[in-house]
């Protein structure tokens, strides 16, 4: 029977979150360090290795010493050691530490390595306590699973330091037994006041001043165990679902000046779907061009769900389609990042030199996990110099069962295709049209705008419960991350599979899973899938070089045979950023009878006016005389700057960066509101007053502040909230 509180023994309770925040706690608290041992003798513990199978010689040669990013995950399996309990490098192992931290050294002599719960839950939140953005624990117990595995490490309190995982029961934190208990103890405000001889274990734990929240630079081989598209989030989750996004804004491409008389044949870009189609949710997408025969490639980047789940397009015209998510048990799922690539079908040679082709084949053949692969055979219009990176897309929705799609056998003459349906069981198998498109491989730049295309096959297995693979692109210099498609282009695994993101993805990298589904079973791993993948700049714009499609590669223009980035990554400038898209005005249907009054958006700017950096946004709609706000979100550059606008017209202006040290600043991310001057009642109630004013009155830091006195045209209700922008 559980004792009523923890026993403490020479082995302590090590936490399975690591803690990704450093305490803010004042200087003039008491230091919780032991005095280390003067002599080191620490040994691993023998034949450990993680539940991936790795020994500590992994953290040795891929953590720093501590190992503060991965030490507290991956637990063996059958011991539950993690290698912060089992590795010396990692402050674990037997006998003295290498490296002496806030932990004390672990033995094998425990009888338990989980505190003895109480036997009835005692927990008291920290009274009074609230995260930095001012919500208490009771917002964790509403939008956080037990032991906070997501946010509780972060958003400390700017006063105590104390974060949700300190400060809160539902999150393992508060003071008393944990209502949850897990590997950590709680946390309480009494710290001994002076330390021992040598590390003795409490029932109070001594937190770590390192944060473990900058993810290793190197491609881990260890899946993260929580997704995160950023190191930090950027604000705490809205409990309501936001409106789908646009990553591409459709009336700006940049970098073709001067090319009017070439032809546009592909595009690229990404949305944002909010769930499946199960639930109703699909993404009308309007191409920025009109195609006489276009066909549409999906790839899914981001895991903020970690269920199965596959990207499929439908509904394919001259100016647009729709993209949406599918998963196998028809039900819903979490919101995903989506890059596209639009092109027309044909074979064609781009500024740059990159050569594809792009196609479409209408089919049942399908193949069934379990079964061997055999799949329609189709040619290339003319041999590739190299074997292609072929990628391919559903691009119809017949069949309202879940299906995928597989390309192999790929050779520079040609391929085999065909449906996946994996180990699903379709209510039958019907004719849909795959789109497929093949890139000779290597990198470069096209009209400004860089690219890399490979395939790749590392000998890993790279199913969902084994590795990701890492497609890494550092070299190429790409500034946001890019528009990247991938595909499977293997049979190895006969269970069948199709290319999905790990959670990795970066303007450095993307991760890959061989995605499976769990229909016949739950486990996802998979023996190693080859990937084709293509990453072009976010939003780019491809031009053929030539009038015709070219039936053959010039010997003058090949593309390098290498799925390596090359050496140099192009000094051109990348593209602006837009993040919004003309076509698509999220919840406005049916108002074409109303004023459109107003529309917001973001872009992301390279660096600053003194630099000669500067977007020009077109509106979505044109005005009378509108009025233009900017803020920059994020803080990529410590340096100050600050946003501006200039030349606003009915139908446009600029935005930039000016910091006052007149000089570069890194690239980030800037919001701007556009408005028609007047005052407004919107739909649903909100009132806003719009307007603008010429001065020369100005404020100097160290004086009284006198402005210009302004009056709205009519009182508000309450004081209003006003924001001004140059």
């Amino acid at each position: 029977s559980p004792s009523a509180s923890p026993t403490a023994t020479s082995v302590p309770s090590y936490s399975s979150q690591p803690s990704s925040m450093p305490s803010a706690m004042p200087s003039s608290m008491p230091s919780l360090l032991p005095t280390p041992s003067p002599t080191p003798s620490c040994e691993d513990i023998a034949g450990w290795t993680d539940s991936v199978g790795d020994d500590c010689s992994w953290y040795e040669q891929y953590e720093s010493a501590g190992c503060p990013i991965y030490g507290g995950y991956f637990a063996n399996p059958d011991t539950g050691l993690t290698a912060n309990m089992a590795c010396c490098w990692c402050n674990g192992g037997t006998g003295s530490f290498l490296y002496p931290t806030l932990a004390p050294s672990f033995t094998l002599s425990p009888t338990s390595l989980l505190p003895t719960p109480s036997p009835t839950p005692s927990c008291e939140d920290i009274a009074g306590w609230t995260f930095s953005l001012g919500y208490d624990c009771s917002w964790y117990e509403q939008y956080e699973s037990a032991g906070c595995p997501i946010y509780g490490g972060y958003f400390a309190n700017p006063d105590t330091g104390l974060t949700a995982n300190m400060a809160c029961c539902w999150c393992n934190g508060g003071t008393g037994s944990f209502l949850y208990p897990t590997l950590a103890p709680s946390f309480t405000l009494s710290p001994t006041l002076s330390p021992s001889a040598s590390p003795t274990a409490t029932s109070v734990p001594s937190y770590s001043s390192q944060p473990s929240s900058v993810p290793s630079a190197m491609p881990s081989s260890m899946p993260s165990s929580q997704p995160s598209s950023s190191v930090m989030p950027s604000s705490m989750p809205s409990s309501m679902p936001s409106t789908d996004i646009f990553l591409c804004d459709s009336s700006v491409s940049v970098g073709i000046a001067s090319m009017t008389d070439n032809k546009f044949v592909a595009e690229t870009g990404k949305v944002v779907l909010q769930n499946t189609l199960s639930s109703g949710i699909f993404l009308n997408v309007t191409f920025r061009r009109t195609y006489s025969d276009p066909v549409v490639l999906t790839f899914i980047n981001s895991r903020n769900d970690w269920n199965s789940v596959a990207p499929r397009v439908k509904d394919v015209t001259p100016n647009g389609c729709a993209i949406f998510m599918h998963n196998p048990s028809n039900s819903s799922h979490g919101a995903e990042t989506v890059s596209y690539f639009v092109a027309e079908k044909g074979r064609y040679e781009l500024h740059g030199g990159a050569i594809f082709e792009a196609g479409s084949h209408d089919t049942s053949t399908a193949h069934q996990g379990g079964d061997g692969y055999i799949g329609d055979q189709l040619s290339f219009s003319a041999p590739f110099q190299n074997v292609p990176a072929v990628l391919h897309t559903l691009n119809t929705y017949n069949n309202a069962d879940f299906m995928a799609s597989l390309a192999t056998t790929i050779t520079t003459n040609g391929f085999q295709i065909a449906q996946e349906y994996a180990e699903t069981t379709p209510s039958s198998i019907v004719q849909e049209t795959i789109a497929w498109i093949a890139f000779e491989t290597g990198s470069g730049t096209s009209t400004g705008q860089k690219y890399i295309v490979g395939i790749d096959d590392n000998g890993i297995a790279n199913g969902v419960d084994n590795v990701e693979y890492i497609i890494d692109y550092t070299s190429v210099g790409y500034e946001t991350s890019p528009d990247l498609v991938a595909a499977v282009i293997g049979e190895n695994g006969p269970d069948g599979a199709w290319a999905r993101g790990s959670g990795t993805f970066s303007n450095t990298s993307q991760g890959v899973f061989a995605e499976e589904d769990q229909e016949k079973d739950p486990e996802r791993s998979h023996v190693s899938e080859p990937i084709a993948w293509v990453a072009f700049e976010s939003c780019s714009d491809l031009i053929q070089a030539t009038s015709q499609p070219s039936s053959m590669p010039s010997e003058s223009s090949q593309p390098s045979s290498s799925t390596m980035p090359s050496s140099m990554p192009s000094a051109t400038p990348s593209i602006q950023v837009f993040l919004c898209d003309i076509p698509s005005s999220m919840g406005v249907v049916g108002l074409a009878d109303s004023k459109i009054v107003a529309e917001t958006g973001k872009v992301v700017l390279q660096n600053t006016i003194s630099s000669d950096i500067f977007v020009n946004i077109t509106f979505r709609r044109t005005y009378s005389d509108p009025v233009v706000l900017a803020f920059v979100n994020s803080r990529n550059d410590w340096n100050s700057v600050a946003p501006r606008v200039k030349d606003v017209t009915p139908n446009g202006c600029i935005v930039f960066m000016h910091n006052p040290s007149n000089s570069s600043h890194g690239t980030e991310l800037v919001s701007y509101f556009v408005a028609e001057k007047g005052r407004y009642e919107l739909h649903g109630g909100a009132i806003f007053e719009a307007g603008s004013h010429d001065t020369s009155t100005a404020h100097e830091g160290g004086q009284n502040y006198i402005g210009d006195q302004l009056w709205f045209t009519e009182p508000f209700q309450n004081m209003p909230a006003v924001l001004h922008t140059l």
